[in-house]
């Protein structure tokens, strides 16, 4: 009888006792857009407190409608933040599509990958975003009106 009520009082112990996860070095959410032009993705880091900076990649693709990688954009490096920045900050990147493709319908790609060492050991998280637009060039030969009767 005794172990039962020694379990019983561990247990309630354990679930009534807070649970304390130690803080990570993480990518909270990222924001990812494209266009005919180029795409933009901002990602959020929540910093480890008393880390100040950490290794970053992304890979950003454009593919047609079959998966088909068209163009890629990568960059790797650090982020780093100041002893004064707040421990959640927001990172943006942006790049241009280089080349001319048949379409209309593209998807942007993209994977964004943080690496962050603390002393016992490295934080890594990866978020990736997917972005589906149309991209219609208008005929030379078309006018004003045109265009005009297509919204009337």
């Amino acid at each position: 009888m005794k172990l039962k009520i020694s379990a019983v009082i561990a247990l309630t112990a354990l679930l009534i006792l807070p649970s304390v996860a130690p803080a990570q070095s993480v990518l909270l959410d990222r924001v990812g857009n494209a266009d005919c032009d180029g795409w933009y993705a901002e990602v959020t880091i929540q910093w480890r407190d008393g880390i100040y900076s950490g290794d970053f990649d992304y890979v950003v693709q454009l593919l047609d409608m079959d998966d088909n990688v068209l163009e890629e954009q990568t960059w790797s490096g650090v982020l780093e933040r100041t002893m004064d920045d707040p421990e959640i900050m927001t990172y943006e990147f942006s790049g241009m599509w280089e080349g001319e493709f048949p379409g209309p319908m593209f998807v942007a790609f993209g994977t964004f990958h943080l690496v962050a060492p603390y002393p016992e050991g490295v934080d890594e998280t990866i978020v990736t975003f997917t972005h589906e637009f149309e991209c219609t060039v208008a005929a030379e030969a078309t006018t004003f009106s045109q265009i005009k009767s297509i919204y009337e």
